[in-house]
């Protein structure tokens, strides 16, 4: 993890429970201090709340990972990160829906960076249920304390999470966490976009039509088989992209983000967010690097029972 992540823990361990504690806390990780670009050991997080967590009386580990949390949100406007979550949109509904796409964004500035996955599975007037997947293990409490700040510092609301479950998976870990807050914006998006569907008729748009705008776009059935490549990805796979029609979509692309498997209801679940794709070539292909990501969104088309997948090189 980069050091921005644990730099945002100093002044505020300092400023609460004084010099000394994060002095020794520093020399149980064997660290003088932490730089914001370098990238530190997965598990400095949660090696830096037990050490706190040994010497405040009362304060466990996830009681250190939720202050965390809570500490990077308070932080992170000196890098400016403040306007990216202003401009995600006016509720907390928008924020949730929209975590993924934050870290693609942050992700320019942080190349190494390897951020989680939340996927916002239900919605309602009373708040929400997230799926948070991660590489790292043991942090989901520090998540929770970002959600938390950031519902009352950019939203001006009371956030309550709840832990439903958790495990570890051979990727690394995932919660499920139902988030209680008022979602009334919720039942108001709901009310508009029913209004919306009873008053405009729009005319259909041909499949020629649809394909032609997306070059690297690609169709996909309900047993995830290949139904159409755009003309630009036929080209850059060679004879494998001639013979597409009927394919495994896991014979030519690989789901790099978001962090889920790659199956129909998972695409279906995430449409709200940026996917990226990595082609896999054959050996005869023209592409010189082997290597090629896109990037775009999913989208369910129901005339046809189909996904549609709108992207471009990354």
């Amino acid at each position: 993890m980069y050091g921005m992540l644990l730099e945002s823990v100093q002044h505020y361990v300092r400023l609460q429970f004084g010099e000394p504690l994060w002095e020794a806390a520093l020399a149980e990780l064997g660290q003088h201090n932490f730089s914001t670009h370098l990238v530190y050991p997965d598990d400095s997080m949660t090696r830096l709340a037990d050490a706190c967590a040994k010497r405040v009386p009362g304060w466990s580990r996830d009681t250190f990972l939720f202050f965390f949390g809570r500490c990077f949100v308070r932080f992170f406007s000196h890098y400016g990160y403040d306007k990216l979550i202003r401009a995600s949109g006016r509720h907390l509904r928008d924020f949730l829906a929209g975590i993924d796409n934050l870290h693609h964004q942050i992700r320019f500035s942080y190349p190494r960076m390897r951020s989680p996955s939340l996927q916002l599975l239900q919605e309602h007037r009373g708040g929400a249920l997230l799926l948070y997947r991660s590489c790292r293990r043991g942090l989901h409490f520090y998540l929770v304390g970002q959600l938390v700040q950031v519902a009352n510092t950019f939203y001006g609301m009371r956030l309550q999470v709840r832990v439903l479950s958790q495990r570890s998976t051979p990727e690394g870990a995932q919660a499920l966490l139902r988030l209680s807050f008022d979602n009334a914006a919720f039942t108001l998006n709901e009310q508009r976009r029913q209004r919306a569907q009873e008053g405009i008729t729009l005319p259909d748009v041909s499949w020629g039509s649809l394909l032609r705008l997306f070059p690297f776009g690609m169709l996909v059935d309900r047993c995830m088989r290949l139904l159409w490549l755009g003309h630009r990805l036929r080209m850059v796979f060679g004879q494998g992209g001639e013979a597409y029609p009927g394919r495994p979509v896991h014979e030519l692309m690989r789901l790099h983000r978001p962090m889920v498997a790659f199956t129909w209801e998972n695409l279906l679940a995430n449409q709200q967010v940026v996917v990226e794709l990595e082609c896999i070539f054959p050996e005869q292909s023209t592409v010189p690097s082997r290597r090629l990501l896109l990037k775009g969104e999913m989208r369910y088309l129901h005339e046809s029972d189909v996904i549609l997948f709108l992207g471009v090189p990354l």
